[in-house]
């Protein structure tokens, strides 16, 4: 067994923090939290026998390395191979045949032209859609609205509307029987907080929240519940922004925007089309920046499964300022409330940190 070489699993991924990091298992979606010493030796012996490895540390830490293999062997993070060339690296590139992969409509009956709108977005072969209502719609109105997209290119709309207590779960069947491409509904100023499911054969989450959400000022927030862990989330993150690439939004005034909590628009949708907002160079100078660029979030061990906010950030003037929704150090990675926890800005005075 000596001879055999220790091949990582290319779908398991290793990210450095500041004091741990992580190995993403990118087939289970699922993440481990490992210390950084550990990190190292995979980034470092990848391909490299136990007695290559033993021996690139000098001999000093056998026991550890054998305690780390077989942590990595029993969790299917690594494998022995004869011959480790024989497995190429996974490409991190990122492609998508979608000029806008994603899109936000919020309404507040502004009376948005529905079918204008998903004409265009089929020009641009999106295929994913938020429909963000801030009054309470009607089913009749929401059927008139999803009527205009069952025949489009989307694949996936999500709902976000005000819980009624008048529309039963039959009612959100109904909705899904007029246009299967619906994913999820999240209900907000609700009397619960919880998730039930649609029993229609696939599992579509009706979420309950009782937060009050009047405005898109709820977005942004940073939560581990709203990590993303797949192959194809990561390798978008490892050269673009999360949140933003590739996304257009129309708020509830019809200005089209990078996010609809933006403060800048570029056009209304009632005279401008998406095409040529998107011809605008500065409508895409925020899809390219990276978690690697971004204050504190560089040194963070979930910087590649976060989504990162551009528009809710701590400094105003500087667009790489860290997301101003984030309430994680990853300098002692504590999340606030957890004991020992202390802001970043107090970590930054306390060790002397410019």
């Amino acid at each position: 067994m000596q001879k055999l070489k220790v091949k990582f699993f290319e779908d398991a991924k290793v990210i450095k923090g500041y004091c741990r990091g992580i190995i993403l298992d990118l087939t289970r979606q699922s993440y481990k939290f490992v210390p950084n010493s550990l990190v190292d030796l995979v980034l470092e012996c990848d391909g490299l026998s136990t007695e290559e490895i033993k021996k690139h540390y000098n001999n000093q830490y056998d026991s550890v390395i054998h305690e780390y293999i077989d942590f990595l062997i029993q969790n299917e993070f690594a494998f022995y191979a004869d011959n480790p060339s024989l497995f190429p690296r996974m490409s991190l590139s990122w492609h998508s045949s979608s000029l806008i992969s994603n899109a936000i409509i919020c309404d507040k009956q502004s009376n948005h032209n529905y079918r204008v709108i998903s004409d265009c977005l089929d020009q641009l072969n999106c295929k994913g859609l938020q429909l963000r209502f801030f009054y309470p719609i009607t089913d009749l109105e929401l059927i008139d609205i999803l009527k205009e997209f069952v025949a489009s290119k989307i694949k996936g709309i999500e709902i976000i509307l005000p819980y009624s207590s008048s529309r039963t779960n039959s009612n959100y069947h109904d909705l899904v029987k007029l246009n299967p491409r619906i994913t999820s509904f999240f209900l907000y100023s609700s009397i619960h907080n919880d998730v039930c499911f649609l029993d229609n054969g696939r599992t579509l989450p009706l979420c309950h929240n009782s937060n009050n959400i009047v405005d898109d000022n709820f977005c942004g927030v940073i939560h581990p519940n709203n990590f993303i862990v797949n192959k194809t989330f990561f390798c978008e993150s490892n050269s673009y922004n999360g949140c933003l690439n590739r996304k257009i939004a129309i708020d509830t005034n019809g200005d089209i925007k990078n996010c609809p909590s933006s403060e800048k628009s570029f056009g209304n949708i009632k005279d401008t089309t998406i095409r040529t907002v998107l011809d605008t160079l500065l409508f895409k100078e925020l899809w390219k920046i990276t978690k690697d660029q971004i204050e504190v979030c560089k040194d963070c061990e979930f910087r590649y499964i976060c989504m990162d906010c551009r528009v809710f950030i701590k400094d105003k003037n500087n667009i790489y300022s860290q997301p101003a929704k984030c309430t994680y150090n990853p300098y002692i990675a504590k999340w606030q409330g957890q004991k020992g926890y202390i802001s970043v800005e107090d970590w930054l005075i306390v060790n002397h940190v410019e």
